[in-house]
């Protein structure tokens, strides 16, 4: 008796256990059993075959249907000596807007990029999470591969969306084909000279000396750039001689972006080249706040200058930002290129390996709890049952 007792209990044992381990798929109470999804989100680099050397393009970060997506974070990794990455702008998924919370530099050849959704509903649809911006600085016959890991996407109820990263590759073709592809860009580093600039004749305003006999003021053709110059003001050329005319022209083909940064509307250059003002003068210029990225607080907007010899732009300290009439103005000592840059907030050094969600309870899983209980109850109960049955015999 006390034999078959044991292998009631076992089995019951048994049977309760499979019970619980099956998270309530059999239910005596009714229960309907839970269904898990094993369908893995895509996500993929979407890239030119070809790009030119010298040029600039779009990468798009793709994705395939998602629900209840949240937030996430992934390594973008490139050859560094063929591309660089410039700016990392908002993706789009069914409509609405992905932010780029952060896009920081871990390595020369890698970068983590986090996003996250405002509120707390969560967003379900397909498109693409970000725009990589790229600035080609490899050589013909070069290529690079464009990969993604340490991808982690997270639902409104932090959890993991389970997901494929893929990557894709570019090239430098060796030699263009003849239908044009790619076009060949001129290299960024050497500005084009500027056409047609607008010009303001000062001979009659200034002295032997440079200084200038009255306030002047000139305005660029399309009236975003206007300079400034107070009376007493000593303008003198590289030569050192006083100025005869003062230049605004557009420049075509200007100076990429530092990393992390963006230009807002176009690049100014202010001639002669190389004149120096003492004190110094006021630029004001104007701006489209639409050109500014998602996540650019407007008044952390820098002038900058080129600076010919290094090849690159200098912000300027102390610019005054003003929101209202949309222009930024400083002081400046000479004349160069000017523009207007963007750059994203400063990133922390170490980024979070998973974002934080938006704050949301996460609802019980009624069908799982109930499941362990009734089986808890029903090895209890066979135990119970058989002791007080041998109590008997």
């Amino acid at each position: 008796m006390r034999r078959k007792a044991k292998r009631i209990v076992g089995r019951a044992a048994s049977v309760a256990l499979i019970f619980m381990l099956a998270g309530g798929g059999v239910s005596l109470w009714g229960i309907p059993a839970l269904a898990y999804t094993t369908t893995d989100v895509e996500i993929s680099i979407n890239a030119l075959d070809k790009i030119a050397p010298g040029g600039v393009f779009t990468v798009t970060v793709d994705i395939s249907q998602v629900d209840n997506f949240d937030a996430c974070n992934y390594d973008v990794s490139f050859d560094p000596t063929v591309l660089r990455l410039d700016n990392v702008t908002s993706g789009d998924l069914n409509g609405t807007s992905i932010p780029v919370d952060i896009w920081n530099e871990t390595s020369p050849d890698r970068y983590t990029i986090v996003q996250n959704v405002p509120g707390l509903a969560g967003v379900s649809g397909s498109g693409y999470l970000a725009v990589l911006h790229f600035q080609v600085i490899g050589s013909q016959g070069q290529g690079s591969n464009i990969s993604l890991s340490n991808g982690v996407l997270s639902s409104n109820l932090a959890e993991e969306i389970p997901a494929i990263w893929i990557g894709d590759s570019v090239e430098i073709p060796a030699e263009l084909d003849q239908g044009g592809s790619p076009p060949a860009a001129s290299p960024p580093a050497e500005p084009s000279p500027p056409s047609e600039p607008e010009t303001v004749s000062v001979p009659e305003v200034t002295e032997a000396s440079g200084a200038f006999t009255t306030n002047v003021t000139a305005k660029s053709a399309d009236g975003r750039v206007e300079l400034t110059i107070s009376k007493d003001t000593i303008g003198l050329t590289k030569e050192g001689e006083p100025l005869s005319e003062i230049s605004i022209a557009e420049v075509t083909q200007p100076l990429a972006p530092p990393k992390g940064s963006s230009i807002i509307g176009l690049v100014y250059d202010l001639g002669p080249d190389g004149t120096t003002f003492e004190p110094a003068i006021t630029l004001t210029m104007s701006y489209d706040p639409e050109d500014i990225p998602p996540g650019v607080n407007e008044e952390n907007l820098v002038s900058a200058f080129r600076d010919a010899e290094a090849g690159e732009w200098v912000a300027l300290d102390s610019c005054i930002v003003d929101p209202e009439s949309n222009t930024i103005t400083v002081s400046i000592s000479h004349f160069t290129a000017f523009t207007i840059l963007a750059f994203n907030s400063p990133a922390p050094p170490a980024p979070p390996a998973l974002p934080a969600p938006s704050a949301q309870p996460k609802p019980v899983n009624w069908p799982v709890l109930w499941g362990v209980i009734g089986g808890v109850v029903i090895v209890f109960g066979l135990i119970i049952f058989l002791q007080f049955r041998r109590r008997l015999y």
